[in-house]
């Protein structure tokens, strides 16, 4: 099967490199993968966003760097969608699967996309403003968390991202506003894909 091969949808450079090359092979082989989905078109656009973002911090401007990683972890889920497309039409043809630019396992079993995440409690930190989200074990290792906030969690566009990190008993979310409520959601992803999101859970910051 095809995977990304990449573990931190920040890694920007990787997440690029990888996003040309399936691009570039994909149009080479259009007639194997003919309605690709999101179109290729896309996730081109989608890099030069993140290479916009990257070219100003590498200037010297490390303000947009959050901007940066959440341009990166853009392309990062167009790649992961792409990947479902390309698995499905490559239906196990390693000679396809090479065609599409991603990586193939070489396992025989490759560890499967973690499975949804269940946040068991979010209470404050140990330090001030800061919330510290607890979760259900997913019984996976070289697996990348991803926490989005949001004040109105019906709205789709709202979620922002917070937080990646690899370890899960480090789900500390600084800058926390005293009396306000807010909403967090986690997802798990590793090679092969991303889980889904948790459901949303409320916090309201009490320190």
């Amino acid at each position: 099967m095809a995977i990304i091969g990449i573990q931190k949808p920040t890694d920007y450079k990787k997440v690029v490199a990888r996003a040309r090359a399936v691009t570039t092979a994909m149009e080479e082989h259009s007639d194997i993968y003919a309605v690709p989905d999101p179109a290729l078109q896309a996730i081109k656009d989608q890099v030069e966003v993140v290479n916009n973002f990257s070219g100003k911090v590498d200037a010297g401007d490390h303000s947009f760097i959050a901007s940066r990683d959440q341009a990166s972890t853009v392309l990062f889920r167009m790649l992961e969608d792409e990947l479902i497309y390309v698995n499905k039409i490559a239906d196990g043809d390693k000679a396809k699967l090479t065609f599409s630019g991603f990586k193939v396992s070489a396992e025989p079993t490759p560890r499967p996309v973690p499975g949804q995440v269940i946040i068991k409690d979010i209470d404050d930190g140990a330090e001030a403003h800061t919330a510290k989200i607890k979760i259900e074990p997913i019984g996976q290792y070289k697996v990348i968390f991803c926490v989005q906030m949001s004040e109105t969690p019906d709205d789709e566009a709202s979620w922002s991202l917070v937080l990646i990190i690899s370890n899960s008993f480090k789900l500390i979310i600084p800058k926390m506003v005293h009396g306000k409520e807010v909403w967090f959601r986690v997802n798990a992803s590793n090679a092969q894909g991303t889980g889904l999101w948790s459901n949303p859970i409320p916090f309201i910051s009490r320190h």
